[in-house]
């Protein structure tokens, strides 16, 4: 009958030392969501794993509390162990709302980044239609000033060409002037001076 006895006793110590890393677990998940929203995504996937384990040592754990019933324990230990069972599914419940809650949060942070990289994108479309038209409106410039220069060109070509005559027309007139000077005696050169101040 001692050996008996003494079965369930080290059975439940090992059940309350499984609880105790149960709940060390739960401290572990509540440090981690208390973490930067980065961080508790990245820990979300650990919880997740820790609430699949809980779920199955669940399981184990209510069939151990079974057996030890079986075998004959007080009705204390059963309260006990129903207690502990209720705090971890309590754990795994927090830990499953915290998940959902990380869930939502970066769901919401994704839709205002891509919010702001769609309003981005847009302002980038306005620039560059922007950019284009002064572009364009640039070329149309150039192409005005280089039709005025074109144009400049040629009114300075016809002037150089105006002044090529008018130089050549004088050198004409001064070649003239200088044989009409040879051709003429210096009594007619005189009798044309005369005729001049008489005509005066």
């Amino acid at each position: 009958m001692a050996a008996v006895g003494h079965q369930p006793a080290v059975r439940h110590e090992q059940f309350e030392d499984y609880i105790g890393v149960t709940f060390v677990k739960r401290r572990s998940i509540e440090l981690a969501l208390g973490a930067s929203l980065v961080n508790a995504i990245w820990n979300a996937y650990h919880i997740k794993i820790v609430q699949t384990a809980i779920n199955v040592s669940l399981a184990g754990t209510i069939m151990l509390v079974h057996s030890e019933v079986e075998r004959g324990l007080t009705a204390n230990l059963v309260q006990d162990a129903e207690e502990h069972v209720t705090n971890a599914r309590d754990a795994a419940r927090e830990a499953r709302m915290a998940f959902r809650d990380i869930e939502e949060r970066f769901g919401k942070a994704k839709e205002e980044v891509l919010t702001q990289l769609h309003q981005q994108k847009n302002d980038l479309v306005v620039q560059t239609e922007s950019l284009t038209e002064n572009v364009n409106n640039l070329k149309g410039t150039k192409e005005s000033l280089d039709q005025t220069v074109e144009e400049q060109k040629k009114q300075i070509e016809k002037q150089n060409a105006i002044l090529e005559g008018m130089k050549a027309t004088q050198e004409n007139i001064t070649q003239a002037s200088a044989n009409l000077a040879r051709s003429l005696s210096s009594s007619q050169i005189v009798q044309l001076g005369n005729g001049g101040n008489n005509q005066k």
